[in-house]
């Protein structure tokens, strides 16, 4: 039999047959290594880009090469040296591999791949996990769906991922959960098999290829309180997890300000849009009248959807649930820093306010709006969803904001994501809580505040001895029960948590840390060389090749695109590879059932229906870094004003055509309807004359308004996008 090789359409080698993940989870330390399989079946040595995702909290612990029977281990250097090492290893005909992080994505370089030969990659990483509403969330992404905007400068071009309609790489996961036998455990984005017993519950999925995330929820850790601890080099490290109580029993609940993005872009098609419909619908039944909101939905450009903050009533309930119909994925590409930028500059009042953003955080850059939300009084609250959304740059958002980020995939209760975001906006400032060690000396502890009562935080220290550390409530001291973490975890352990050190250095002490702990950094990268026999050097030039990432399940809307076509599927000559589809797996009473891979396509609207009519050649196949989204149809909504041109005509006459003079009560005495008069009123941040005239503008046009003495050029956008609204969706 031939070997295994996969290929695109076009003939173009992919080295990598599929991917491994196996990983331990020791109470809430993760240990997870990610199997990379590749095979060169050309007649020339490859050198083999791959670019790939870890969960935003992952710290990289080790990368091995495979080859030829033996394992080599890595090493962290300065990038500099890190760099030389693999270039004078691959000049000397051995096999070497470098990895690098930029943003929120790895990059492995693969260098002499021998003809007709197969190396593996193993890169292992470990991850504190934190409790969210007593869940433990294991997340492992597998793929990056295409990013709109420009790279980061430090990213090369051929370390842009982007992805390919016609690869499927073959995927399987394992993972074992030790002591949790009394927590129950969900899959619910995949088809998995659970066996459970007194000690340990092993979770396994096969038969997948890599186009969504896996993600795991472990139940039972509500008012999670407990500490892994270990011996290192005669210190002591504790990762303290603590679930901070309520301090008052019936806290006064403050009026809420919210300003709502919503990500409209074309990769929010199919299910994704239709989870930011129902997360809108939540947080209306969560707003209480007198609170305030502003909607914008945002793509390859800002559109407002209500005039600035509105205070919520009736009228702004009845808006918000007629604009919700009209929610699609219409504008293009993810411009998601500069429509951050545009609400943090809408008018509030003199009011803190809280942003929701909701996408699925497609996107670069987005760290860089952190410091104005910060100045500005902004915290930010992203909801990502998707089949494989990208929180990386957004969880550091939410972090430096104050703010917190929620990652919900299909199969997951979004309703539940956005009532936690609304608890976390409500909850009671935490004012005298800490963590206290005694007679323990601190060499040095994680600067993260505890924030949100009724969240569980970590709170990571090193210290001189052994202590039993302690949650101080006010001058209430509660023990936390310590578990020592297994000697063949010590190391890993400990790296994983001076990981967490690094954010609070700079320069040289960073990169000191770094090298230290022997931990991948801005200013370091991970090197491993195989070293060959002199007689079993790699000889020739090497060919690059990049490897394209498989499409994401449903990116803009995919899903039913593609399942009305025959696919092609890749040359993979193994026989393993040949079993039944996720799909049509049968499921076991110990089984969990994912979404299945064929979506019902009946919820499209007209417009998305139009938009399957793009060859898909066009719109999936190979699209690079910086895509643009043109291929799909843009629409706006238009409404018909003349209805409304006799009243307002008529209550301009009462004021002797004087527009500055005229008032809403003038315009729903002269027959404007009562509901457009009661949104009129709730929109908060203008002027009433401000609003009258931004109406007549809508309503007659701004050459009409302006022989009414009127000023039609000096109408907010805002505010003018808002009353369209407001018309638009009146009855």
């Amino acid at each position: 039999m031939s070997e295994a090789q996969i290929e695109t359409k076009s003939g173009v080698v992919i080295p990598l047959l599929g991917v491994d993940a196996v990983g331990s989870l020791v109470g809430l330390f993760l240990r997870m290594t990610i199997k990379q399989r590749y095979h060169n079946n050309t007649h020339d040595p490859l050198e083999v880009m791959y670019t790939f995702p870890l969960p935003a909290a992952a710290v990289l612990l080790q990368a091995e090469i495979h080859v030829r029977g033996v394992v080599y281990q890595s090493q962290v250097f300065a990038k500099p040296k890190a760099s030389k090492k693999y270039t004078e290893a691959v000049d000397a005909g051995d096999t070497a591999i470098l990895v690098t992080q930029v943003a929120d994505l790895y990059t492995i370089q693969i260098g002499n791949v021998p003809a007709g030969e197969a190396v593996a990659i193993h890169i292992t990483y470990g991850e504190m996990l934190v409790p969210n509403d007593g869940v433990v969330r294991v997340s492992l992404p597998t793929t990056i769906a295409p990013r709109y905007g420009t790279p980061p400068t430090s990213m090369r071009p051929e370390q842009v991922p982007f992805s390919d309609l016609f690869v499927r790489y073959p995927f399987t996961y394992q993972l074992t959960v030790w002591g949790r036998a009394a927590s129950t455990f969900e899959v619910p984005s995949h088809i998995a098999t659970i066996a459970s017993d007194e000690t340990v519950t092993t979770i396994a999925i096969d038969g997948v290829s890599m186009n969504r995330d896996v993600v795991v929820l472990a139940q039972g850790y509500a008012d999670y309180r407990g500490s892994l601890t270990t011996n290192y080099e005669r210190q002591h490290w504790f990762a303290n997890y603590v679930t901070i109580p309520k301090i008052d029993a019936a806290p006064v609940v403050a009026p809420m300000h919210v300003k709502l993005l919503i990500d409209c872009s074309g990769s929010m098609g199919g299910t994704s849009i239709t989870q930011a419909r129902q997360a809108v619908v939540r947080l209306l039944q969560l707003l209480k009248d007198g609170d305030s909101i502003a909607v914008t939905r945002f793509g390859s450009e800002v559109q407002d959807v209500t005039a600035g903050l509105m205070t919520v009533g009736n009228a702004v309930r009845k808006q918000m649930n007629a604009w919700i119909k009209t929610v699609n994925s219409d504008l293009g590409g993810t411009e998601t820093v500069k429509a951050v930028e545009y609400v943090l500059d809408m008018p509030t009042n003199e009011t803190d306010c809280d942003v929701i953003l909701i996408t699925d955080g497609e996107t670069y850059n987005v760290e860089t709006v952190a410091n104005r939300a910060v100045q500005s009084g902004h915290r930010i609250y992203p909801l990502v969803i998707g089949f494989a959304p990208a929180d990386g740059q957004l969880q550091k958002l939410a972090q430096i904001t104050g703010g917190f980020c929620e990652v919900i995939t299909p199969n997951e209760r979004i309703d539940d994501a956005m009532a936690r975001i609304v608890r976390r906006i409500q909850a009671t400032p935490v004012l005298d809580v800490a963590i206290e060690y005694g007679e323990g000396v601190v060499a040095w502890q994680q600067s993260r505040r505890l924030q949100y009562v009724g969240d569980t935080a970590l709170l990571t220290a090193v210290l001189d001895r052994v202590v039993t550390p302690q949650l101080r409530v006010g001058t209430v001291h509660i023990p936390i029960t310590t578990t020592t973490v297994p000697d063949t975890l010590t190391n890993d352990f400990v790296r994983t948590i001076a990981a967490l050190h690094l954010a609070d250095l700079v320069g040289d002490a960073q990169q000191a840390w770094a090298e230290q702990h022997q931990l991948l950094s801005e200013q370091t990268a991970v090197v491993a060389v195989a070293t060959h026999a002199s007689d079993a050097k790699v000889i020739g030039t090497a060919v690059k090749t990049v490897v394209a990432q498989e499409l994401a399940y449903d990116w803009h809307g995919s899903a039913g695109v593609l399942n009305d076509q025959v696919m092609y599927m890749p040359q993979m000559i193994v026989a393993s590879l040949s079993g039944p589809a996720i799909s049509s797996r049968k499921s076991s009473p110990r089984t969990n059932r994912a979404v299945p891979d064929k979506l019902t396509s009946a919820s499209q609207s007209p417009r998305q229906s139009r938009a399957k009519q793009v060859p898909s050649s066009r719109v999936f196949n190979a699209l690079p870094s910086g895509f643009s989204d043109g291929d799909f149809e843009t629409e706006t909504l238009a409404g018909d004003m003349s209805r409304y041109v006799p009243a307002v005509t008529k209550a301009l006459v009462t004021v002797k055509r004087d527009i500055t003079a005229l008032t809403l009560a003038h315009l729903l005495a002269a027959g404007l309807p009562a509901d457009i008069i009661d949104a009129c009123q709730a929109i908060a941040g203008y002027s009433e004359a401000q609003i009258v005239q931004a109406l007549v503008a809508v309503i007659l046009g701004d050459a009409e308004a302006a022989r009414y003495h009127g000023a039609a050029q000096d109408i907010p956008a805002a505010l003018r996008g808002g009353i369209s609204i407001v018309l638009q969706t009146a009855d």
